[in-house]
């Protein structure tokens, strides 16, 4: 499918980005700084999971069930790779590194490390 519009091509970035920004806010605003606080206590750190237990189930159940459908809102966009797709076109302009499924994937492993 092809997007057609200014206000089409909006709607399959709020599908295709699903609640990143949500996750973001709560693994920076909350749940970072908890296990900053915790330091090198491995107790105080599974508290701190325990504790946000709920939350990040809560995030994550929403996130991977918006797969299939931020999938096909990529697609809808151009795709991830194409020259012509306008979030290549967008990333580019933004300065930003090309994504991919791969690239997330790896990210998402480094990051749960980190963790």
């Amino acid at each position: 499918m092809q997007v057609s519009n200014q206000s089409e091509t909006r709607q399959r970035a709020l599908v295709a980005f699903s609640n990143v920004d949500e996750i973001h806010s709560f693994h920076a605003g909350r749940l970072w700084p908890e296990l900053e606080r915790c330091g090198a206590n491995p107790a105080a750190v599974a508290r701190a999971f325990l504790a946000n237990c709920r939350e990040m189930r809560r995030l994550y159940c929403h996130y991977c069930g918006n797969m299939a459908a931020a999938r096909r809102a990529v697609q809808d966009l151009g795709g991830e790779q194409s020259q012509g797709s306008i979030l290549v076109q967008c990333q580019q302009e933004a300065g930003h590194q090309v994504w991919n499924e791969k690239n997330i994937t790896v990210r998402r492993a480094q990051k749960n490390i980190v963790i």
